[in-house]
């Protein structure tokens, strides 16, 4: 026996539904990403139950959100936030930096440039925002054009 079950529905701007669904078979679970549409002559038995979701759960489905791309990776050089402090920022940062533990330390000396994919640039990133504010963070850390 196979059964369907909705896991996500949402409007497109056309009319349509966006949908992800669970099929359940002899052959195992799928997931499958769907998009119904009222006047779709190949629906069959999927665009029926389809259908007749919608008109159950009308009032649940919101907009289409589309999904947000992954942010760039890139890469700085490790001197870029200093040359992009001012001098008292480098000073509180220098105070930040001197209270970390050795291990951390190390690794930052030890580094030719800072990779937005490295667990260690939250940490960085961490210490910039609670010393500068989030946005400054996010300007001294922003790829080098």
């Amino acid at each position: 026996m196979t059964t369907v079950q909705v896991i996500s529905a949402s409007h497109g701007a056309s009319g349509e539904v966006f949908f992800r669904i669970q099929i359940d078979g002899d052959s195992g679970t799928e997931l499958v990403s769907n998009v119904y549409r009222s006047n779709d002559p190949y629906a069959g038995p999927i665009g029926e139950y389809l259908a007749g979701w919608i008109e159950e759960h009308s009032s649940e489905i919101g907009p289409f959100v589309p999904p947000q791309p992954e942010p760039a990776l890139y890469q700085i050089s490790k001197t870029t936030p200093w040359l992009r402090m001012t001098d008292e920022e480098a000073a509180v940062m220098d105070a930040v930096m001197s209270e970390t533990g050795a291990r951390l330390k190390q690794i930052y000396m030890a580094a030719t440039y800072l990779a937005s994919n490295d667990p260690l640039w939250a940490t960085l990133h961490e210490m910039l925002a609670n010393a500068f504010g989030s946005a400054r963070a996010d300007q001294l850390l922003a790829p080098e054009t």
